[in-house]
């Protein structure tokens, strides 16, 4: 009896902690320089992953992990930089393959612009244009490592 009580607790503890970590708060490893130096390159973040209540408090300024547009499996950090309605400025940097070369775009509604705070190392926004709100997959809080830093007050 104590061992199926004890089978019985352990399972149920992994699946609370896989739901924790599924929809609430996650650990994620970046790669690349693109958000230098606000974030380090191979750090562990600490995520805020309700979805529904990031989605509806996403503001300018934030660090935020996404699905990828043009690679669903893969994830990015980035910054959002400008909300529905914002008007990007002129700009010589192709915007997306629809568009080519553009004065200004509209961020449409629904949809935020991303960047990485290193601009020369980063695919964002200027890449693949403004990304759906839908593929925000959490606020980055925290890194942990290699240095601790809050990640949620840099702007």
């Amino acid at each position: 009896m104590t061992f199926l009580r004890q089978a019985i607790i352990t399972a149920s503890s992994a699946a609370i902690i896989f739901n924790i970590q599924r929809d609430w708060i996650g650990l994620c490893k970046t790669t690349g320089e693109s958000m230098l130096p606000t974030v380090d390159e191979n750090a562990v973040l600490l995520v805020d992953k309700r979805k529904m209540a990031v989605q509806k408090d996403l503001r300018r300024g934030d660090v935020v992990m996404l699905r990828s547009v043009s690679n669903p499996d893969e994830l990015l950090i980035k910054r959002i930089t400008a909300m529905s309605g914002d008007i990007m400025p002129d700009s010589t940097e192709p915007i997306n393959r629809y568009l080519h070369y553009a004065d200004h775009i509209r961020v449409p509604s629904g949809h935020v612009w991303v960047a990485g705070d290193n601009t020369g190392c980063s695919r964002d926004s200027r890449y693949f244009g403004p990304v759906p709100v839908a593929v925000v997959q959490g606020k980055v809080l925290y890194q942990l490592t290699p240095e601790f830093r809050d990640i949620s007050t840099t702007v």
